[in-house]
């Protein structure tokens, strides 16, 4: 089965709530170590792997996610919701939910 963007943005939430930002470099991005030096623990990259997902398609895939209940949002104020407007996309809090695991064992099986 092929991973799609959906898939990627269920994974990246399927065990913490994550905000847009760490849903974007989680999908898009990934930890690259080839300077690794042990003198230099802290020497690393994060190296493009996705260029062609943009915010606007992650955005998208989350507020599809959102209202169709394989994720949940939360606001700030701790309230959760099932529809996001544009704001909320940028400032909520997003989890996957029971439904979106299962959805996501169809690729990643336990």
């Amino acid at each position: 089965m092929e991973i799609t963007t959906n898939y990627e943005v269920l994974s990246a939430a399927a065990d913490d709530w994550e905000s847009l930002d760490q849903i974007l470099l989680s999908v898009r991005f990934e930890f690259a170590n080839e300077f690794y030096d042990p003198g230099k623990p802290t020497l690393h990259y994060w190296r493009d792997r996705n260029p062609a997902i943009t915010l606007a398609e992650i955005s998208g895939e989350l507020r599809k996610l959102v209202e169709s209940g394989h994720m949940i949002a939360r606001h700030h104020d701790g309230t959760l919701t099932t529809t996001l407007g544009d704001v909320d996309v940028v400032s909520a809090w997003f989890r996957t939910t029971e439904t979106g695991l299962a959805k996501l064992k169809e690729v990643y099986p336990v």
